[in-house]
């Protein structure tokens, strides 16, 4: 838990929670392109104290679902390919590698 919050205040900083993203260093420029967070946050700036509408916050929106689509298939991957060989060696020391090979 602590090491998720640890990250998590690390996401809202870079992010520009509290600053603005054109006041950050360059470096940090470079490091928020790369934080889904930032998207949000830019997002709910424009909306909160701009008033913006859908048309003008739909970019981040897209940007955020496409965080989404690609973070979610290396995980969907990851667990697949874990899954999978524990699967394989579960049947295989319980001796049903017949029944495995059905399976899957």
């Amino acid at each position: 838990m602590f090491i998720m919050f640890f990250f998590m205040m690390i996401f809202m900083l870079v992010g520009g929670l509290f600053t603005s993203f054109e006041s950050m260093p360059p470096w940090a420029q470079i490091v928020s392109r790369f934080n889904p967070v930032s998207y949000l946050i830019k997002g709910m700036r424009m909306v909160v104290l701009k008033s913006s509408t859908l048309p003008y916050v739909l970019p981040q929106l897209g940007i955020i679902a496409i965080f989404g689509v690609v973070l979610n298939s290396l995980a969907v991957w990851n667990y697949r390919k874990t899954s999978y060989f524990f699967w394989h060696n579960f049947m295989r020391s319980c001796n049903l590698t017949h029944v495995a090979a059905i399976i899957v």
